[in-house]
């Protein structure tokens, strides 16, 4: 015999109302309006009533499983491998890995309540939320890019700390990135040119307050070559010579987009390296190629206005010239530069306005090349040097103290 589930107090309402009909006791009109149904649709169900009595108000599909239901052995085979092989993988990430490794097409909700069933934590708990106003999205990719460095333990508790440096553009979530050791400017400065070599100039960056990026009177050091402009870091030159925006950020809750991009990094790239086996920084290209592929793939979402607004890079504009560390310098009255401890000669060029106190610009390639500028023209090209001469300092007892 069949067996009848528990009725919900919906259904009972609805019983109620039709055995009140069908003795008599109210009309068709009166339970329609009772049960918020036509006076039609009560008339088929007081006619399904009578002939198939409480079974009429009970949905023919209750009791039986969804057709679209995920297979129990699919279901077990997706928290099997979610305490193994997936272990440390946070549930959003795991379902796509599951999809398109596993081949086990299995949503988030869904493995999310199999594996709450099985007693499986997340690998972190969700933050209790905030008030806030939220900052509308740039319209136009290029627009605005977000650039950061995250300082983490990005291969496991037990790896190494080293920074991943990003930059993330606000329109539609597409990133650029790399791995090092600290969040210096050749690192901001590497992943600044990947986007504009990849997509062109953007409109603004913006970025947190640190030294790297704005000059803290608190922090100056005599005589660091990062601080070689007083009022000026060496990024935000980069920036003002490709006619970028430099916006300063007074909070990490400002810059939004490029923080998300380091909590689902963290959250990530210490799986992937557990996956892939990685354990030093030598490994973290492929750790980083397969983080981004996948990211790339979830989370990069289209503008709002589909035409990008990237600049182009201008004609005749050498990104090797600009993408440099550039100092100042005073030419000596032998036509010398002295640029951290090594003497450069300049060469004879016929030109009456190089003379002696004049302040020459000292380019300094990330490979270790050496131009010497004024102005736009670049006076000589000196490669890396091999040896280059340290300073000697004497003791505190000699007698030139």
């Amino acid at each position: 015999m069949k067996e009848t589930p528990p009725l919900t107090d919906r259904q009972k309402l609805v019983l109620s109302a039709l055995q009140h009909l069908d003795a008599g006791r109210v009309t068709v009109g009166d339970v329609a309006a009772r049960i918020n149904r036509s006076t039609r649709q009560v008339i088929r169900l007081h006619q399904a009533f009578r002939e198939r009595g409480v079974d009429a108000i009970i949905h023919g599909n209750a009791n039986k499983r969804p057709r679209n239901a995920i297979n129990v052995e699919k279901a077990e085979l997706a928290v099997q491998l979610a305490t193994t092989k997936y272990e440390s993988f946070n549930f959003s990430y795991m379902a796509y890995l599951l999809k398109h490794f596993e081949r086990l097409d299995i949503s988030e909700s869904t493995l999310r309540r199999y594996l709450h069933r099985a007693g499986v934590k997340p690998p972190t708990e969700r933050e209790a939320p905030q008030h806030r106003s939220r900052r509308p999205r740039r319209r136009q990719a290029g627009q605005l890019l977000q650039m950061d460095g995250s300082p983490h333990r990005w291969f496991g508790p037990d790896g190494p700390e080293f920074t991943l440096v990003d930059g993330v553009d606000d329109a539609t979530n597409n990133a650029q990135a790399l791995f090092r050791k600290t969040e210096d400017t050749e690192g901001l400065f590497t992943v600044l040119r990947m986007v504009v070599e990849r997509w062109g100039i953007p409109h603004a960056v913006y970025t947190d307050r640190g030294s790297v990026f704005s000059v803290n009177t608190t922090y100056q050091i005599p005589d660091d070559p990062f601080f070689d402009d007083p009022k000026n870091t060496q990024f935000g030159r980069l920036c003002a010579e490709l006619g970028i925006r430099l916006i300063l950020a007074k909070s990490a809750e400002a810059k939004g987009r490029v923080e998300r991009f380091h909590k689902t990094a963290q959250g990530r790239i210490p799986s992937i390296a557990r996956l892939l086996g990685a354990t030093d920084i030598k490994d973290a290209p492929d750790v980083l190629a397969m983080f981004m592929r996948d990211y790339r793939a979830q989370f990069v979402v289209p503008a709002a206005d589909p035409t990008p607004a990237w600049l182009p890079v201008p004609d005749g504009l050498s990104l090797d010239d600009v993408f440099c560390l550039k100092f100042v310098r005073v030419l000596s009255r032998d036509y010398n530069i002295s640029f951290n401890s090594v003497n450069y000669q300049i060469p004879k060029t016929g030109d009456q306005s190089i003379r002696p106190g004049l302040r020459l610009e000292v380019w300094r390639l990330f490979d270790g090349t050496v131009k010497l500028a004024s102005g736009p023209n670049v006076l000589a090209v000196y490669p890396k040097p091999s040896t280059p001469r340290l300073h000697q300092r004497p003791a505190a007892g000699h007698p030139w103290r």
